[in-house]
């Protein structure tokens, strides 16, 4: 859900890059890390994102609007289907046979396939909504490997990786001004680029917890630092 719009040269739209100016010992409020007994380090963010978990809501309600009536309807069609109705009349369409003006059952079939689509995307959205109200992350470094868990609670996934197969650890902090030069913030955005192409990112974070997790990430010292100095680790878009 992020965009790079720093490459579109057609935009009035700049990037900001967060300063370092925090102290590894006094995380903000939201992030909280500790040092491990084998001597590497967790780092522990909650995620709220009202921005992002309002549109997801937003998606919800619409969807559960729309498809409301549709279920309803082929409900009672399918219920009706195994009620013992009026005489009923061969069908040439289907092959079989119904009682007139009743529902078929290539027609009912044929909805709840088409409806299955979009009920499909509830759980999705129910679970990006929680995610971006209630969700957390859990970023840890230690023994040459790293693992990012994303989630709610135990629930959730984790991405293992080792730490000399981070290529690249990138951060975006977009602001935009539209044509009526009014300026609108994204979310900042982290983002693990392995040498297998792989890519690990964050959820989309506020924008003091980012400009701190970047400050961490680069003096923590468990990142290894890259072979060629003109490629370095840590990147930033430029602004066009």
């Amino acid at each position: 859900m992020t965009h790079d719009y720093t490459k579109d040269p057609k935009s009035k739209r700049r990037a900001s890059v967060p300063r370092d100016e925090f102290s590894l010992d006094h995380p903000p409020r939201g992030i909280n890390m500790e040092r491990t007994l084998e001597g590497g380090v967790a780092i522990r963010i909650r995620v709220f994102n009202p921005g992002y978990a309002g549109l997801y809501f937003l998606a919800l309600l619409i969807l559960c609007g729309v498809l409301c009536m549709p279920v309803m309807v082929n409900a009672k069609d399918t219920a009706a289907l195994f009620k013992p109705g009026p005489a009923r009349v061969a069908c040439a369409t289907c092959g079989g046979c119904h009682a007139p003006d009743s529902p078929t059952w290539l027609g009912v079939a044929g909805l709840w396939l088409v409806l299955s689509l979009f009920i499909a995307l509830g759980p999705f959205l129910a679970w990006e909504l929680i995610l971006h109200a209630l969700g957390r992350h859990e970023i840890r470094f230690g023994m040459g490997a790293g693992s990012v868990f994303t989630g709610i609670g135990p629930l959730g996934r984790t991405r293992r990786f080792l730490l000399r197969s981070i290529k690249a650890v990138k951060v975006h902090e977009l602001t935009i001004h539209d044509e009526d030069g009014n300026e609108s913030t994204y979310y900042p955005h982290i983002r693990f680029e392995l040498d297998n192409g792989k890519k690990i990112s964050l959820l989309n974070l506020d924008p003091p917890l980012q400009a701190w997790l970047w400050f961490a990430l680069k003096n923590l010292g468990f990142i290894p630092k890259p072979l060629n100095p003109e490629t370095p680790v840590f990147t930033t878009p430029e602004p066009p």
